[in-house]
């Protein structure tokens, strides 16, 4: 194999889900702020559009999660621009408003998107109220996130 992919699997994804659940939620955000700044502003930027703060913790959570994971499959993980995480928002917005299916199964990271809609279905078990604009803005954002991390290292 000539190109080798870093693909997040099941086990980069226990391992993040457990880092987050030994209750050093403090030591992870201060380590995610740092290495991830602008992953973090553009998370932080998405709150305004959430209406309840349940649904930016399953946000925070969420992308907290997707980055551990690709930092558990690749150590030395390199920190996103900008601009990177800008052309692949655009990038999205633009596929999603020509209509084709972003979340086609041709997604290099199915695992993550996979974990990112059921962790947004438990949560919605959970709080009903959470409406379809909200699901829309937290499951594009997860999409953005995990587009951005993967395109940095492959």
């Amino acid at each position: 194999m000539g190109d080798h992919k870093i693909i997040v699997e099941e086990v980069h994804i226990q391992s993040a889900f457990e880092q987050i659940h030994q209750g050093n939620m403090e030591k992870v955000m201060a380590q995610f702020s740092t290495e991830q700044r602008a992953l973090l502003t553009y998370i932080f930027l998405m709150q305004e559009k959430l209406e309840f703060e349940d649904d930016f913790e399953l946000l925070l959570l969420l992308s907290t999660s997707i980055w551990l994971s690709f930092k558990a499959a690749f150590e030395n993980f390199p920190s996103i621009t900008e601009d990177k995480l800008m052309e692949v928002a655009n990038g999205y917005m633009e596929k999603l408003k020509a209509e084709e299916a972003p979340l086609s199964g041709e997604h290099p990271q199915m695992e993550l998107l996979a974990f990112a809609e059921q962790m947004i279905k438990n949560h919605m078990e959970d709080r009903p109220e959470m409406d379809l604009k909200s699901q829309s803005i937290v499951m594009t954002t997860a999409h953005i996130v995990v587009d951005a991390l993967h395109q940095t290292i492959n």
